[in-house]
């Protein structure tokens, strides 16, 4: 992820849980206007994930087969199985294209799974 950060705190003590992402999204609201100003926070699964506006699991995805049928694999039924909400762009893009999207483990109450 070279364009991104993912503070991860699922094994954190739960004491110090909603001290650091306090500590985290004090940081990033102090540079939003500045370094940080092309980039948004996305909750996940015990994960804060810091990604550039413009990018998300579903823009990744769609890049991916784009390239695969430029390079002429056209006869692909587009799969994605994900465990969190951050996969949920994911899911949007593959059910655009008639594929299968499978939601895995505990998963939000509404998923496009």
């Amino acid at each position: 992820k070279t364009l991104s950060l993912a503070f991860h705190y699922k094994n954190m003590p739960q004491a110090h849980k909603q001290q650091a992402i306090t500590a985290f999204m004090q940081l990033y609201q102090s540079e939003k206007r500045g370094l940080l100003r092309d980039y948004r926070v996305q909750d996940g699964k015990d994960v804060l994930e810091l990604l550039p506006v413009a990018c998300d699991k579903g823009s990744a995805t769609r890049w991916v087969l784009d390239y695969w049928q430029k390079q002429g694999l056209t006869d692909v039924l587009p799969c994605y199985a994900g465990d969190d909400l951050t996969d949920e762009s994911a899911f949007a893009v593959v059910n655009q294209l008639n594929g299968l999207s499978v939601s895995i483990g505990k998963t939000p109450d509404q998923t496009q799974a």
